[in-house]
């Protein structure tokens, strides 16, 4: 295996990690009726959305892994050539780069004590969070995020050499496989 595909590897296998603790605790948000998800769960997602985009952008780009500094974020996305998103979509990873940034503390800065923020759809929600503990917006990001599991998939399965191809399949199987259980969990709580 190449250098980049190592580092692409690399990436991909950290994301499962990531995504393997946000369905954790999804389901344990979910079975112990929480009224949606916890912190920690949208920042475990945040993570895995990160290194999935790294990884498609090393490819994309023909980077190697030290050029690549955003974080989870339209920026991020641009980069990873999602250039045409849809109000819904930026409004989705607005909320999510938000959780990522400043979901680790209380609060999102000193002084702040819970500014109001709103969505497209005119609903106002205390912080960054409670927007994902509304199930619909939930789905909405994993559908969204699904879509785009897809098409790096995609990227980095083409044009690979039968070797390398088994592993990259492998992961995109159980990352596949851990966003549709996340869903079908999910699913239920939706209206």
């Amino acid at each position: 295996m190449n250098n980049q595909n190592q580092e692409i590897l690399d990436w991909l296998r950290c994301a499962e990690e990531y995504l393997e603790t946000f369905v954790i605790l999804l389901e344990n948000s979910l079975t112990t009726s929480r009224s949606g998800c916890t912190r920690p769960t949208i920042v475990n997602f945040g993570y895995f959305l990160e290194n999935l985009l790294k990884a498609g952008i090393i490819r994309k780009n023909n980077l190697a892994e030290s050029e690549i500094f955003a974080h989870v974020s339209e920026k991020l996305l641009t980069e990873a050539g999602y250039n045409n998103l849809s109000k819904s979509e930026r409004e989705i990873v607005e909320f999510l780069a938000e959780t990522v940034k400043w979901g680790k503390y209380p609060k999102r800065g000193k002084g702040d004590r819970g500014e109001m923020l709103s969505s497209s759809s005119g609903i106002v929600f205390s912080d960054q969070t409670m927007f994902f503990t509304c199930p619909n917006n939930l789905k909405s990001l994993l559908e969204f995020s699904f879509r785009l599991l897809e098409d790096i998939r995609l990227i980095l399965c083409t044009d690979q050499t039968e070797e390398d191809k088994i592993y990259f399949t492998d992961t995109f199987d159980r990352l596949i496989y851990l966003m549709k259980r996340s869903l079908e969990r999910l699913e239920p709580h939706c209206k």
